[in-house]
């Protein structure tokens, strides 16, 4: 009577393997454990155990052809299950959709009908290039050489980093300047300089937008009478008692909260504790909300996180349709965006007007 097929493919597994197990030899075993090993394996046939791999996948029910077929639980991929295929080969289906598991969540989440913000950027790269280095140093050859081909291919485009895509993740709560050192210590070291340019570059244009930012006069010459009204008002209070324990309280001042009123709105944001990595955060909200409390801070946050990392279809650069590309979104210049979309209404404008004389003179 012949064994299912089924049974054999989710019970085959190689020899040796840590889940199998095989039948112990009589031969090979000494006069005093012969009575002893036939208690424990009285059977003379080589039992078989389905392998661990199987759980990453699940059996589906014949295919119009008769043959079996299982699924991925993790993408969802179909795969034609031959009992002939080994546990091994198994197993490098299971490692190749980890591995390829990373750049599907980043193409999903830089899809062009998402438009994420900057932030998401540099985590999915990092774990890419972590991922692409792993591998390469694999002792899986098969998982090495595709490995060390992709990295070919990302150092093409991404071995110059742009730093604004490392500051835009500082300004998520959740991740702060922590992760890009966490990230910059796995991949070049800690203290590298790479970690060092990030920094200099983001107080840098955290001095600019300082210089830039100008409070209305009117508003500031309000506030300031405000202050000299109710100044004159404390001052007034105070003459009428005697004010030796406020002065005392004056030189008690604590020494570490003088430092930390000079602190930048920069530091004292990057010192504040971090979110939960796993919490749901709009981030464009929470720099709204911070706005009074960080101002300028909140600008350079806004600046740096409306800058689009969807991915735009090629064919969309030299499109002269109605969709007009703005200039994050096109390797073009405004000012030839301009030029294309003035050109095509001239063009369709005069076309309008030929056509015109051409039915009225029939």
């Amino acid at each position: 009577m012949e064994r299912n097929e089924e049974d054999e493919i989710l019970m085959d597994i190689e020899d040796g393997s840590e889940d199998s197990i095989q039948e112990i030899p009589q031969g090979s075993q000494s006069s005093c454990h012969k009575d002893k090993a036939k208690k424990v394996q009285p059977s003379t046939k080589k039992r078989r155990l389905s392998s661990r791999v199987w759980s990453h996948f699940s059996m589906l029910p014949r295919n119009s052809d008769g043959k079996l077929e299982c699924k991925c639980n993790k993408c969802g991929a179909k795969y034609a299950a031959d009992s002939k295929s080994g546990t091994e080969e198994w197993e490098r289906v299971k490692k190749i959709c980890g591995f390829l598991e990373v750049f599907h969540n980043a193409t999903v989440d830089f899809s062009g009908s998402r438009y994420p913000t900057s932030n998401l950027y540099f985590p999915h790269v990092f774990v890419i290039q972590l991922k692409l280095h792993e591998e390469s140093s694999s002792q899986d050859l098969y998982m090495k050489k595709i490995a060390d081909q992709m990295f070919v291919k990302f150092n093409k485009y991404w071995c110059e980093f742009n730093v604004l895509f490392a500051i835009a993740v500082i300004f998520d709560p959740r991740y702060k300047f922590q992760f890009v050192e966490f990230s910059y210590g796995k991949l070049y070291g800690y203290g590298s300089r790479e970690l060092m340019k990030v920094r200099e570059t983001l107080f840098g244009i955290f001095g600019e937008y300082m210089k830039d930012s100008n409070t209305s006069p009117a508003s500031s010459s309000h506030s300031q009478g405000s202050k000299e009204v109710n100044a004159l008002t404390f001052q007034d209070d105070i003459s009428k008692e005697s004010s030796n324990v406020l002065k005392e309280f004056d030189e008690s001042e604590d020494f570490e909260f003088a430092v930390s009123a000079q602190k930048s709105q920069l530091e004292m944001y990057l010192d504040e504790p971090r979110s939960k990595r796993t919490s749901s955060i709009n981030v464009l909200e929470f720099w709204r909300s911070q706005q009074f409390r960080y101002p300028e801070l909140a600008k350079l946050a806004r600046d740096v996180l409306a800058v689009p990392v969807s991915t735009v279809a090629s064919e969309s650069a030299f499109s002269l349709g109605g969709r007009i590309l703005d200039q994050y979104r096109s390797s073009m210049s405004p000012q030839v965006v301009e030029a294309l979309i003035c050109s095509r209404d001239w063009l369709f404008g005069e076309n309008c007007k030929f056509f015109r004389v051409i039915i009225f003179l029939i």
